[in-house]
């Protein structure tokens, strides 16, 4: 029987892009996998698309594909990712942008030719969100190895090229002006290296993200909206379900992300990590289909000890609009090199279920870690285990104590089949949904039973996919006698047993009819 609740995400990349690791992982219980540009090369990102359709088709179980937008942030990388820069605390790092400029060890490329404007002496990058520190030392021009300082040339100051050799024969006299326009200097710009000391020993292989101290990531010239647009144009044709609007700054800002266009019926999701999102949190949430928190660059921004707290804070918020919210960083970031997490890890783990959060992304431990299956099975058998201690009672009480009257006709109707549930003893709520809104008005009261939801577009069921307690489940539009279909649909599952007693929610007629739902019913498994 199907009883996990809380769902899982993976991040994909070179450790799970072919066909048959995201066949194991699709069978292995993965609920949504993340596309992420930090991850996958742009060359790259339809072949995984196709391997991923393909193991859907063989695992025979879809999944929701999110695409995470503003991934252009600052990262930087061992030219070869199979040969890490190993650091010790002390060792001095160069940082360029160019593989060409690589003449040395403890070089690393960055994918950004911004970052020596960006930065000056004494500034502090943060790797990793703070697990690597490293302390400018200085901003320099790129000097080849191979070149010797001739101190004569230094004397000479900058060289002059005659563009106009016929011109310097001329002896008439000329001013300043004539001098300038008849001989032009050709001035090379240098590439620049950022010189860097290493405040603690880290391995540094590929793409590893950069935070700054000084400032906040979110820069025009580090963010290119262009590249972006880029990407939704191309995910329009391979139909994205949820698409992720990170480092989102403020209301004019997310304003402006979602004036652009996507696909009809992809969800938007508005990435919680920085300040300004914090403090725009209650327009965030009401203005977004769901919400991703990135654990990450919110501990640089708003400082480690508050990341607990407003994790818990966006948790409960997304609860009580029925929004899913989604939480990703360092999850289960041992397994990246390990075989077993850690006990700091596993209870992190269970307080983000605890917590109400419908799903957990994986990001390096299915992007590029040692073994991405192992990662979410670990994760599978962490949350199983968890879900076994909550007291939906004691949840549902809290939620019903806040309730805000008059409610509509469809909420009471959910509402009161959360209700029913205690009281009947019923093994399983069934809805009947076009969009997936009455699955999610269910969920948002915490029933301690499964919710079979039971749709005719195949864009909401991947949706529902990452919406905590659901099931979803494809029908054919065309199916007569649809509570019949419906309750053998839950036996097929093992959702429900033949005698059990389930509560039946629809619209008044018994149709896929968006925004009907006004009937509840109680059923006997046949």
């Amino acid at each position: 029987m199907e009883t996990r609740k809380t769902k899982i995400i993976m991040t994909v990349g070179k450790a799970s892009s072919s066909k048959k690791a995201l066949y194991e992982l699709i069978k292995a219980g993965v609920d949504g996998i993340r596309l992420s540009t930090r991850f996958i090369r742009p060359e790259d990102k339809d072949l995984i698309m196709r391997n991923l359709r393909e193991a859907e088709q063989e695992a025979k179980r879809e999944v929701c594909v999110i695409l995470s937008l503003r991934e252009s942030d600052i990262r930087i990388g061992s030219p070869d990712p199979q040969n890490p820069i190993v650091l010790k605390e002390g060792d001095i790092v160069k940082i360029v942008n160019d593989a060409s400029l690589v003449d040395d060890t403890n070089v690393a490329i960055c994918n950004n030719r911004e970052l020596p404007n960006l930065v000056k002496r004494d500034d502090k990058l943060l790797l990793e969100f703070g697990k690597v520190v490293f302390t400018v030392l200085n901003v320099e021009l790129y000097k080849p190895r191979s070149l010797t300082p001739d101190p004569a040339a230094d004397n000479q100051g900058s060289p002059i090229i005659n563009e106009n050799p016929e011109a310097s024969n001329d002896l008439k006299p000329i001013n300043n002006f004539q001098r300038y326009q008849r001989v032009k200097p050709k001035i090379a710009k240098a590439p620049k290296v950022v010189i860097c000391r290493a405040e603690n020993k880290c391995v540094i292989n590929d793409q590893i993200p950069v935070n700054f101290s000084h400032t906040n990531i979110f820069d025009p010239d580090i963010n290119n909206d262009m590249e972006d647009i880029r990407l939704l144009e191309w995910a329009s044709s391979v139909d994205f379900d949820v698409i992720i609007y990170k480092q989102v700054r403020g209301e004019d800002d997310l304003e402006s992300l979602w004036s652009i266009r996507i696909p009809p019926k992809t969800k938007r999701f508005a990435g919680i990590q920085t300040k300004e999102s914090i403090g725009y949190l209650d327009n965030f949430i009401q203005l977004s289909d769901g919400a991703a928190i990135g654990r990450g660059i919110l501990g640089v921004e708003t400082g480690l000890s508050e990341v607990c707290r407003l994790q818990k804070l966006i948790i409960k918020k997304c609860n009580d609009k029925g929004k899913p919210v989604l939480l990703s960083t360092q999850v289960l970031d041992s397994l990246v090199s390990r075989l077993k997490p850690s006990r700091s890890e596993v209870t992190d783990i269970t307080n983000m279920v605890f917590d109400g959060v419908d799903g957990i992304i994986l990001t390096g431990e299915t992007a590029y870690g040692r073994n991405p299956l192992l990662a979410v099975q670990y994760l599978e058998s962490i949350i199983s285990e968890a879900e076994q201690h909550i007291h939906y009672e004691e949840e549902q009480e809290m939620i019903f104590r806040d309730l805000k009257l008059p409610m509509s006709i469809t909420e009471n109707i959910c509402y009161s089949a959360v209700r029913s549930v205690s009281s009947t003893m019923a093994s399983l709520i069934i809805c009947i949904t076009k969009t997936g809104k009455t699955a999610q008005k269910i969920v948002k009261y915490k029933p301690a039973c499964m919710v079979l939801a039971i749709t005719d577009c195949s864009k909401t069921l991947r949706f529902l996919r990452i919406v905590r307690g659901v099931y979803p489940v494809l029908m054919d539009q065309t199916a007569s006698h649809l509570v019949e279909s419906a309750l053998n649909i839950a036996k097929e599952h093992n959702l429900a047993q033949a005698g059990q007693t389930v509560i039946y929610v629809c619209g008044g007629k018994d149709s896929f009819v968006e925004g009907d739902t006004s009937l509840l019913r109680f059923c006997t498994i046949p």
